[in-house]
């Protein structure tokens, strides 16, 4: 991958690159527009890759109704993952090779607000140690350690 630092900034490059070969009025409204649009996007990126500067791994960002958090990838040494997550537990996961990629990806997957210390508020909550709860009966059920009538069982004694 190029550097992920300039992946707004190289699409601006390349549209405008075209907009200036095109001779279609439409054409270059069109991409007139595609290149304000980018040049948004860019600008909040880079405040991102800022905050990734500056935190480091460990950076946490909001999207409307999640957080993801950038850490090293303990499946896979040498990499990094992005660890999402809401009110209720951990939700998913994306591994990239480089921290900028894992950034990145969280830009484009609508985590874009930086919000510092979330992670160690949510993991207090009643809320998040339930789902907590519920994700290690998944996580057993799963391993074959625990039957799905116990789990269900169990579930509903957590959620009564």
């Amino acid at each position: 991958m190029k550097d992920p630092m300039l992946y707004y900034q190289d699409q601006i490059d390349l549209w405008v690159q075209e907009r200036n070969a095109e001779t279609d009025p439409g054409m270059i409204k069109m991409a007139d527009e595609l290149i304000r649009e980018l040049q948004i996007l860019n600008a909040e990126f880079q405040k991102v890759m800022f905050a990734y500067l500056v935190r480091g791994v460990g950076l946490t960002l909001k999207a409307k109704f999640a957080w993801a958090v950038l850490l090293p990838d303990a499946t896979h040494p040498g990499k990094f993952r992005y660890q999402s997550f809401n009110e209720t537990g951990f939700t998913g996961h994306s591994t990239a090779d480089t921290a900028e990629e894992v950034v990145l990806e969280m830009f484009k997957d609508g985590y874009r607000e930086v919000d510092d210390d979330v992670l160690e508020r949510l993991s207090v909550s009643e809320t998040w140690q339930k789902g907590m709860m519920i994700t290690d009966l998944i996580s057993q059920v799963n391993r074959g350690a625990l039957s799905f009538d116990e789990a269900n069982r169990q579930y509903e004694e957590l959620v009564a």
